[in-house]
């Protein structure tokens, strides 16, 4: 992690192109990722609010974790024994229904996403099995991804979007949750997106790709200078596996059908009594909270004034690259002038009688000309590979 944090500062600030991706706080979020799987309390918590969630739900099997048991550095877990859901073969002879078991798997995740907040975030075949009465087990939770708040909404709102193919909707949500920067060409990148979804979305059912369309949008941000919050790629990631497992239980799986109800209650549950007392409630609580420290934030900003102490930050924009470039021609300069030093002293040196000599000439005048054109021949490389001569 160390070498990986070193190598991500030094991209970070010393190569513009890949600094807009903050490779720091990727590196920050992968160590993240990294202690809390090597922490076992943290998977069992993760499992325990899986069986929880599910624990009346007869479709589906989460392992009950034994808390007494249960430490930093060892989890022990209800067994489940079961068939790889990916063993068609074995499935077929345990008399499995295929399609069923395609069906309730993808609405599992799809309320695991949209009622919880909380979906596993690594659902490959070996973390899934398949048990009697065709019910899923689900294993291994040592990845999970995490909606809540305002996030939950904006991703309920994205998915509208998507179905909708309204992509200004999607414009005004990347807007919200900070993705769109000052440097996105927002109109090329809604033809873009209205391209691939008129693409996806008048396929036939059976070849609607939903998983392959989300990573499509996904996976499209960078190009136009968009952060993407980790949670929507971590999403797009866990939609993809689980289509690609659904797709071999039935390939003709309706995946847009059983999300349409749970869009539809999305939709309708924004406009819902409880959630319009609720939006009433936080802006009148947020009003309330601005009247009552307006005034003291008046009266400072009105000290500062008088004492002659209020300061502006001023951060000019644009400037990085502009002082990137200053300093590589400094630094070329710089080398070059390295260069015309050594020939200079060279040339006196080969002429002078003092020293070793090499064919009659002075042997350290000879070592400085071939430093002087390794380096120069460097130089010339490094101006040539630049494309600037």
């Amino acid at each position: 992690l160390d070498i990986l944090f070193t190598i991500a500062r030094l991209l970070e600030r010393y190569v513009a192109e890949v600094s807009f991706y903050e490779p720091v706080s990727l590196i920050e979020e992968f160590a993240r990722s990294i202690r809390r799987e090597l922490d076992f309390t943290s998977e069992a918590s993760s499992t325990d609010l899986f069986h929880r969630y599910f624990e009346n739900d007869p479709r589906v099997k989460i392992p009950k974790v034994f808390w007494d048991f249960t430490t930093k550095k060892v989890m022990v877990l209800e067994e489940i024994d079961g068939i790889r859901i990916d063993d068609l073969e074995e499935l077929d002879r345990a008399g499995a229904d295929r399609r069923k078991l395609a069906a309730n798997l993808v609405d599992i995740f799809f309320n695991q996403i949209f009622v919880n907040g909380l979906f596993h975030a690594d659902p490959h075949p070996g973390n899934l099995l398949v048990l009697e009465d065709d019910v899923i087990g689900m294993i291994d939770f040592g990845t999970v991804g995490r909606i809540a708040g305002d996030m939950l909404k904006d991703i309920k709102n994205w998915f509208i979007a998507i179905l909708d193919k309204d992509v200004d909707l999607m414009a005004k949500i990347y807007l919200k949750m900070g993705i769109i920067s000052e440097e996105t060409d927002i109109t090329q990148f809604k033809l873009e997106v209205a391209d691939f979804l008129d693409r996806y979305l008048t396929r036939p059912v059976e070849r609607i790709h939903l998983g392959e369309m989300i990573n499509e949008i996904v996976t499209s941000s960078p190009r136009y200078r968009m952060r993407m919050p980790p949670v929507l790629t971590m999403l797009g990631k866990t939609i993809m596996l689980v289509e690609g497992i659904v797709r071999e239980l039935d390939p003709e799986v309706d995946i847009m059908g059983i999300g349409r109800p749970y869009i539809a209650r999305l939709m309708l549950g924004q406009f819902s009594p409880r959630e319009w007392a609720k939006g009433v409630y936080s802006t009148f609580s947020d009003i309330s909270e601005m009247a009552r420290t307006m005034p003291f934030q008046v009266n400072q900003i009105l000290s500062k004034l008088n004492r002659g102490t209020l300061k502006v930050d001023f951060e000019p924009l644009g400037l990085d690259r502009l002082i990137y470039e200053m300093d590589r021609s400094s630094n070329r300069l710089t080398f070059g002038m390295i260069i015309a030093a050594l020939i200079v002293g060279s040339s006196i040196m080969v002429w002078s009688d003092t020293g070793v000599k090499i064919f009659g000439y002075s042997a350290i005048g000879i070592v400085g000309y071939l430093i002087a054109g390794i380096l120069g021949f460097g130089l010339l490389i490094s101006i040539l590979r630049s494309g600037r001569l």
